[in-house]
C-alpha cells in the first residue's frame, strides 16, 4: 500500500486539515486519518522588523570569502531578500534554518574587521542595523608538509609550515584541525603561527588526499594544494643474514619484504636503536647494525624499517647477535669434506666456511 498525501492547496486559511487515503491495487481506500497543514504567518510588526543577533560563530574568516558562518538570534524571517552584510557587503549566499537561526557565506574583502548585521529584507543593505563586528584575516600561506606520505594504518606524525592567522583571531589551539581528503579529520596541534603538526588518520586504500586547515573548529577549511600519499602496508618476509658479531660493528643487512617505497629519510630499527637505511627497490633495503654493547643490547632484536622517525612498520623479524666463532682444529686437513671443530657456531641456513678465497655452505653438526 502507497500512502496518498494531498498538496498544499492554495487557501488562505491559517490552519487546516485533509484525509489520508491508501492507494491499493483495487481503488482507494480512506484510512480514517487526517494530515494538519499550517500556513506561516507573520507578525505585521516582525514583517517590518530587523532581527536581534545574539551570536556569530566563527567572528573571523578568510579574506577570499567563500567560507560559512553560522547566526543565532531572534526574528529571522525566511525571504529571498534575506542576507548577512559585512560592511558595505552583502553576503554571496544566505540560508534560512529557522527564526533563531541563519547560516551565511562570506564574501571576499580585505583584511580587517568591519561592522556586521543581518538584513530581513525590509530595507536596503546600506540601512541595516550593524551592530556586531567580523573580522576579516589574511589567506593561509601553506609552504610544506613533512612527510609528504605514509602508510594506510595512519598515525604518521605530519609537520604542517606555512603563514596561518595571528592568534587574536583564534580561539584556542583545538580550532584548528586537519583534513585529508575529504573525510579524515583530526585535531591539529599548534606550535606557532608557522607550524602546525597532525596524526594522519586510516584510509581504505592507497591514494593521495588534499591537506586542508579549518581554524575555526572544523566549521570551514582552506585548501593547501599540497598533496599527501598513503602507501600499502609494508611487509618485512626476511633478514639476510639475520645475525652478527658482537665484536665487529656494521654487519650490512638486507631486508627483504613488499612495498617499501623510497625516502631520505628511511632507517632501519634494531629493538629502540634506528641507524640509515638504502632503499634498494620496492622490495629490498639494507643498513648496517648497530655496535653491540653488553650493557645495553639483548642478544636477539626485532628488526623494523622506519619512517620519519616515528612512523614504524607493524612488520619485523628478529636479528641475533652471537659470540665470534673459535676454531679449534680441522679434520681431516685433505679431502673433499672437512669437519671443523671449536665453539660458537650457530645452526642458521647462512653459515659458511671460507677456504682461501672461496665461500661454500657449511652444516651445523652441533
Amino acid at each position: 500500500a502507497v500512502s496518498k498525501f494531498h498538496p498544499l492547496p492554495a487557501i488562505s486559511k491559517a490552519a487546516f486539515r485533509l484525509p489520508i487515503l491508501l492507494g491499493l491495487e483495487n481503488g482507494i481506500v480512506p484510512t480514517k486519518l487526517e494530515i494538519s497543514y499550517t500556513a506561516p504567518i507573520i507578525d505585521a510588526y516582525l514583517a517590518e522588523s530587523q532581527p536581534v543577533i545574539n551570536s556569530i560563530k566563527p567572528l573571523h574568516g578568510s579574506s577570499s570569502g567563500n567560507e560559512w558562518i553560522q547566526i543565532h538570534g531572534v526574528g529571522f524571517i525566511n525571504r529571498k531578500k534575506l542576507t548577512c552584510v559585512f560592511g558595505d557587503l552583502e553576503s554571496e549566499d544566505t540560508i534560512f534554518i529557522s527564526s533563531s537561526e541563519i547560516v551565511c557565506k562570506t564574501p571576499k574583502h580585505l583584511p580587517g574587521s568591519v561592522s556586521f548585521g543581518v538584513n530581513n529584507g525590509v530595507s536596503s543593505p546600506e540601512n541595516a542595523t550593524l551592530n556586531w563586528k567580523f573580522t576579516f584575516v589574511p589567506d593561509a600561506l601553506f609552504l610544506s608538509i613533512t612527510p609528504t606520505q605514509g602508510t594506510l594504518s595512519g598515525g604518521t606524525l605530519v609537520t604542517i609550515v606555512g603563514l596561518f592567522p595571528s592568534s587574536p583571531f583564534v580561539k584556542s589551539p583545538h580550532s584548528f584541525v586537519c583534513r585529508f581528503g575529504r573525510s579524515g579529520f583530526v585535531e591539529a596541534t599548534v606550535f606557532n603561527l608557522n607550524q602546525v603538526s597532525c596524526i594522519t588518520p586510516r584510509s581504505d586504500s592507497p591514494k593521495s588526499v588534499e591537506i586542508s586547515l579549518s581554524f575555526d573548529g572544523g566549521n570551514n577549511f582552506r585548501s593547501s594544494n599540497i598533496w599527501y600519499s598513503y602507501q600499502n602496508e609494508i611487509e618485512i618476509l626476511k633478514l639476510t643474514p639475520n645475525y652478527g658479531y658482537k665484536s665487529m660493528a656494521g654487519t650490512s643487512v638486507f631486508i627483504h619484504g613488499r612495498n617499501f617505497w623510497n625516502s631520505t629519510d628511511l632507517k632501519c630499527t634494531f629493538g629502540s636503536t634506528s641507524v640509515p637505511a638504502m632503499f634498494l627497490s620496492p622490495k629490498i633495503v639494507s643498513c648496517k647494525s648497530p655496535l653491540y654493547n653488553s650493557t645495553r643490547t639483548a642478544e636477539s632484536l626485532a628488526v623494523s624499517v622506519s619512517y620519519y622517525g616515528d612512523d614504524y612498520v607493524r612488520s619485523w623479524k628478529d636479528f641475533h647477535y652471537f659470540d665470534l666463532p673459535q676454531i679449534e682444529s680441522i679434520e681431516p686437513v685433505l679431502g673433499f669434506s672437512i669437519v671443523v671443530m671449536g665453539r660458537g657456531f650457530h645452526n642458521t641456513l647462512q653459515i659458511k666456511c671460507k677456504l682461501g678465497q672461496a665461500l661454500v655452505q657449511a652444516r651445523v653438526i652441533n
